[in-house]
C-alpha cells in the first residue's frame, strides 16, 4: 500500500524482510515492478541455493529493506503496485 503514496524517488523501509512471507512478497513484487529497486543489492544477491546465508539486510545490524521508488511515475494499461 505504501509503494501507491510515494513520490517519484522516494523511499519504503520493510521491517523484518527476513521473514520468509516479507521477503518473498518484496522479492516479487520487484520482479513485476522492475522501476523499483532495493538500494544495497541485498535482493540482487540472493542465492536460492543458499537462502538463509544471502538474506541480508539493507542496512547492517537490523531487518529494513530500504527500496526505492522510480523517478517517475508510470502509466500502462494495468497499473500494478505491491
Amino acid at each position: 500500500m505504501a509503494a501507491k503514496w510515494t513520490r517519484p524517488r522516494g523511499v519504503i523501509i520493510v521491517p523484518d524482510y527476513c521473514l520468509p512471507g516479507v521477503f518473498w512478497d518484496i522479492r516479487d513484487s520487484l520482479e513485476r515492478n522492475p522501476g523499483w529497486s532495493e538500494l544495497s543489492g541485498a535482493m540482487a544477491a540472493f542465492d536460492p541455493g543458499d537462502s538463509f546465508n544471502s538474506i541480508r539486510p539493507s542496512v547492517p545490524g537490523t531487518g529494513f529493506l530500504i527500496l526505492l521508488a522510480p523517478g517517475q511515475v508510470s502509466i500502462g494499461p494495468r497499473s500494478e503496485c505491491f
